[in-house]
């Protein structure tokens, strides 16, 4: 048995970011294939053939004429149900894991006790105290309790993690608030032209001489 039913609230949960949901979709699915690989192998072994149309694969897919049967057991169909209950063990390891990893251990709790009062029912059938009708509307029903308690469980996870987003988006909020706030760039100031540097214009000086005298030329620089 698988529990698909319960992935979509490991997919759907907030909080996650889309290549986390992503990368464990992608790891669940690898374990999960496991576990159904080890469990559905578990039908196909002969010594369990005798019970074939009388307990149905999925304990939700019973037939009327299965949830009916007022048929007990026979000694071929004993020994077959001893050996269901050998070669389910690991198989029931291997669920119980894989719902404690991925559901947490509630979840892994509630599987196991399922799995407990279902090996009674078939303790009783085993011997002759219950029909095969009674033993499939017992598995029938001690499935769809589960499946709601699980059901509970996915919804009670995904209220969790939605109180969790929103108070780490108040806590963001208010850190935003408490922050200062940052004051303005002062304003660029006004292009100003810059005046040209102007080369003063130097004064004309004058030279001017005398006559000569005794060979000598006296000259006056104005």
């Amino acid at each position: 048995m698988r529990w698909m039913f319960l992935v979509a609230a490991i997919l759907l949960l907030p909080g996650c970011a889309d290549m986390q949901r992503q990368k464990l979709a992608e790891q669940f699915r690898q374990d999960s294939d496991a576990v159904a690989a080890e469990c559905e192998a578990v039908v196909r072994l002969p010594a369990v053939q005798p019970l074939v149309g009388f307990i149905p694969i999925q304990a939700d897919q019973s037939s009327l004429e299965q949830l009916s049967d007022t048929r007990t057991p026979d000694e071929a169909q004993q020994r077959a149900l001893s050996a269901l209950n050998s070669a389910q063990m690991r198989c029931r390891m291997m669920q119980q894991t894989l719902i404690g990893k991925y559901y947490g251990d509630q979840a892994a709790t509630l599987y196991d006790e399922y799995v407990q009062k279902t090996k009674a029912a078939m303790a009783e059938l085993w011997a002759g105290r219950i029909t095969f009708g009674s033993f499939n509307t017992q598995r029938a029903s001690l499935y769809s309790d589960m499946k709601t308690q699980a059901n509970a469980l996915a919804q009670e996870a995904r209220q969790r993690a939605q109180a969790a987003d929103e108070a780490r988006r108040n806590a963001v909020l208010q850190g935003l608030a408490a922050r200062p706030p940052t004051p303005m760039p002062a304003p660029a100031p006004v292009f100003q032209p810059v005046q040209p540097y102007i080369i003063p214009t130097p004064a004309v000086r004058t030279t001017t001489c005398g006559p000569s005298f005794g060979g000598y030329t006296t000259c006056t620089t104005r």
